[in-house]
């Protein structure tokens, strides 16, 4: 029996900690945010983020993040925009966390 090492991302994840608040794109007058949390890593098509709530989340929602900047001035800063776009393609509620592929 052989078992198979390919790797399915088609890009490289970079490790970070960037704080977030996590919001429906399609919310009906509703300004709070559903969940908090943080990116955990990146790559050019998209992030995994940990929150730090139960969340009910299904594979496909559209959701924008707001990322809140990092104000030491000594860590090592990577520049996202203020807010990121994207579609939920996997979820793991018992851990928190959820993969978001980018929307353009």
């Amino acid at each position: 029996m052989t078992i198979s090492t390919t790797e399915r991302r088609r890009h490289v994840r970079q490790a970070m900690n960037l704080p977030i608040t996590c919001y429906h794109l399609e919310q009906n007058n509703d300004t709070a945010g559903f969940c908090l949390g943080e990116i955990n890593d990146a790559s050019m098509g998209g992030v995994r983020v940990e929150t730090t709530s139960d969340f009910d989340l299904i594979v496909g929602s559209k959701l924008v993040l707001f990322v809140t900047p990092q104000k030491d001035k000594n860590a090592a800063g990577h520049e996202f925009p203020g807010e990121i776009k994207g579609e939920v393609v996997w979820q793991n509620p018992h851990q928190r966390s959820f993969g978001l592929k980018f929307l353009l």
